[in-house]
């Protein structure tokens, strides 16, 4: 097996970036509720401001972008979500009175509503994942306690495994499709990514899944949640993840362009950095919300 050759300064740039990335999303995660809320709302707000930028031909007016970027970012603040119709209402006038023609209107105006359900509602769910599941103190008080025990992560490390998931699926699709990648995924979408690259992704989630579930007691109504449960998760995460990642480079390619923006040295625009998490955080709040504490709680 042999790896492709890389440019060895290219990848030092993007690990020095990534590690910045993590250690900021890491520690805002674990003051709790706190940082996820304000993460959620600043993801909303840039990979808005970028998807404006490279939708409808980049010719948005400023004034549209800060109101799109307003509405997200009200929508992952979950409870500011219900200005989001005053905010899109402004935006409807500042087209009305705009000199674009009919069409290019109309097409403006569907790509911001395009982008409260692509980067708006994922976010929220983001923000409901923290606030549902009771990631406020969790961590904090951990620590405060002395580090007595390993933390039960009363839900709150649902929001870390859930980053942690989607970046080991990053990781081992990048490395084994480096290795070994022949067949190719959608080729047409995303030239690069492979089926053996898909699977490699898939084995790190799952590897990582069965560590999460041997670190904690992650208890749920009526009983802890077994092995099969953070294994189904962990292949829903390689699955949502790499459609997340096809979806925005379809955004991409439909732009005519190779980034979604320049904000991460080695990485791109933060939309590269959260394709896969705008579909893994919906994800993750229907399945551990809707389904897996609805089963556990009639302790089937």
């Amino acid at each position: 097996m042999k790896f492709l050759p890389m440019d060895k300064k290219k990848i030092v740039v993007r690990a020095l970036s990534g590690a910045v990335y993590v250690a900021i999303v890491v520690s805002l995660i674990f003051l709790g509720s706190v940082g996820v809320f304000p993460l959620a709302i600043l993801f909303s707000i840039l990979a808005t401001i970028e998807f404006d930028r490279i939708s409808f031909g980049g010719r948005k007016s400023a004034a549209a972008i800060a109101c799109d970027a307003v509405a997200n970012g009200l929508m992952a603040s979950f409870a500011g979500a219900v200005f989001v119709p005053i905010v899109l209402g402004v935006r409807f006038l500042i087209q009305l009175y705009s000199k674009s023609n009919r069409d290019k209107a109309v097409s403006s105006l569907s790509s911001s509503l395009m982008s409260v359900v692509y980067i708006g509602l994922p976010m929220m769910s983001l923000s409901l994942l923290s606030y549902i599941f009771g990631v406020y103190n969790g961590f904090v008080e951990w620590i405060a306690a002395g580090f007595a025990s390993l933390p039960k992560l009363s839900c709150a490390t649902l929001v870390l495994a859930m980053f942690i998931l989607i970046w080991l699926n990053d990781t081992g699709a990048y490395l084994v499709g480096c290795m070994c990648g022949r067949h190719k995924l959608f080729e047409r979408v995303s030239p690069k990514k492979t089926w053996e690259g898909f699977f490699g992704g898939m084995a790190f989630c799952l590897i990582g899944a069965a560590v999460f579930y041997g670190l904690n007691d992650f208890s749920f109504p009526g009983d802890d949640v077994p092995l099969a449960v953070w294994l189904v998760y962990g292949v829903l995460v390689a699955v949502f993840a790499t459609w997340g990642d096809l979806i925005e480079s379809m955004i991409k390619r439909n732009a005519g362009v190779k980034d979604s923006g320049n904000v991460m040295p080695g990485h791109g625009g933060i939309l590269d950095r959260i394709d896969s998490l705008l579909a893994v955080a919906p994800m993750t709040l229907i399945y551990w919300y809707l389904i897996v504490t609805a089963v556990m709680s009639l302790n089937l």
